[in-house]
């Protein structure tokens, strides 16, 4: 029965695991690319410099390993509680608790293997792209051409063993939630309720924010090396209230303004209403942006001769989290498509329901901008190396800005499906 229920999930629910599927296949890259440094500077001679294979391994993990855990966290969680009605029909018809966690957490596990061995196929012609393209300044050897890449079995062993321990491990945790949560509870629709983060979160989120104050003040009394620590733990503490950080910072803005246009009042309560989808979407362009703050305060945009690097070290995390945040949008298409329906019956129109969408996304945006800059605080604030207090600030536009263009893509696309669709088709469709 297991085999049975693992498939039709994973088929019937298509658009999530598309989704998961995407992400989990960038994150498997990242964990082969730097399998691949170790094996590749295995074979190298001593001319072409293979300890800078090594150093990029390092610096490539070290920059995308905290954003991965991250990002992999906050979607499969999100895609597990985006299934709980679901989950609430397989213990009416008989399912035990047990049985649905193991079921979740074998769903998952499927998603992460298949993800891995298409990875496989794409680490060689990544790696190559990698070493002789963006990261040639990192590795030391721009001049030195790479033509063999190697993934041997035991470095490429051991990063599946890692991806798929994050994969499953990310998923273990909204598995027990689900197979907690009463069925009477889990029937509600499961965007509409705040995932409000547990105690234990919420003192860890709170003990490294003080670790993170300490270093920051360490580094004010004239310690070094500690501001790029503080500004990581700035953004690991974000994500382990950022539901509550989300929501409390996008209802307090939104309430504030003006506005009484149809378009804005749909958008805001639509983001309102939908918690669980508005945090996610924020939440991980709040990182990308806390990313790209952290290339501001290194200095890398001043120079050109810098954008390489910068793109190679911290291009690749910024791009997971983008995806990764447009990928929870496009998991949701069916329920907004059918909430296009649904305002189109009440008496509106299309045009309204992109417009909303428009101005949806431009609220996510600005919710992350206000949370990125807190965010960035720590680097604003901090000592500057050879620049001014808003050169932190400099990625932001850009990142925001391409994380503004993913949003829009992915809020406005389902309503201008519903409108090509038969409205009596689309208000039959169970909302993902």
């Amino acid at each position: 029965m297991i085999p049975r229920l693992v498939l039709a999930e994973l088929v019937g629910g298509w658009r999530l695991w598309a989704g998961a599927f995407v992400v989990c296949v960038v994150a498997a890259l990242i964990a082969l690319v730097c399998a691949g440094d170790v094996s590749t500077a295995a074979i190298l001679s001593e001319a072409q410099n293979p300890s800078g294979l090594i150093n990029h391994a390092l610096v490539f993990g070290a920059m995308n390993v905290p954003v991965v855990i991250g990002a992999l966290n906050i979607l499969l969680v999100y895609v597990v509680r985006l299934q709980r009605t679901h989950h609430a029909l397989w213990q009416f018809g008989g399912v035990t608790p047990k049985l649905i966690r193991r079921i979740v957490v074998l769903q998952v596990g499927v998603v992460g293997v298949l993800a891995f061995l298409v990875a496989l196929v794409l680490a060689a012609p990544t790696l190559r792209f990698l070493l002789n393209g963006l990261s040639a300044a990192v590795r030391g050897t721009e001049e030195e051409q790479i033509t063999e890449v190697a993934l041997s079995p035991a470095p490429t062993a051991i990063a599946f063993t890692v991806f798929l321990m994050v994969v499953v491990g990310s998923a273990s945790s909204a598995a027990r939630a689900a197979s907690r949560t009463p069925a009477l509870v889990a029937v509600r629709a499961p965007a509409e309720e705040p995932s409000r983060p547990s105690r234990a979160r919420t003192v860890a989120g709170a003990i490294v924010l003080a670790v993170a104050g300490v270093l920051w003040a360490v580094t004010l009394n004239g310690g070094s090396g500690y501001l790029d620590f503080s500004q990581i733990l700035v953004i690991i503490a974000f994500l382990l209230v950022a539901p509550v950080a989300s929501q409390v910072v996008m209802e307090g803005w939104t309430r504030l303004m003006p506005f009484r246009s149809p378009s804005w009042f749909l958008a805001k309560e639509f983001a309102h209403h939908n918690v669980v989808r508005s945090h996610a979407g924020i939440s991980l362009l709040v990182v990308a942006a806390g990313i790209g703050v952290e290339t501001g305060y290194i200095g890398l945009w001043q120079d050109p001769e810098y954008f390489s690097i910068a793109l190679a070290i911290f291009g690749t995390p910024i791009a997971l989290v983008l995806v990764t945040g447009a990928a929870t949008i496009f998991m949701t298409a069916t329920h907004r498509r059918r909430e296009a329906a649904l305002l189109v019956v009440s008496g509106g129109t299309y045009g309204t329901a992109v417009r909303a969408a428009v101005v949806e996304a431009v609220i996510f945006v600005i919710t992350a901008l206000i949370l990125g800059v807190v965010v960035a605080l720590p680097s604003a604030l901090g000592p500057q190396p050879g620049g001014t207090w808003w050169q932190a600030f400099v990625p932001l536009p850009f990142v925001l800005g391409l994380g503004l263009a993913l949003l829009l893509t992915t809020t406005v696309a389902p309503v201008l499906q519903a409108r090509r669709r038969v409205l009596s088709v689309e208000l039959a469709r169970e909302s993902a």
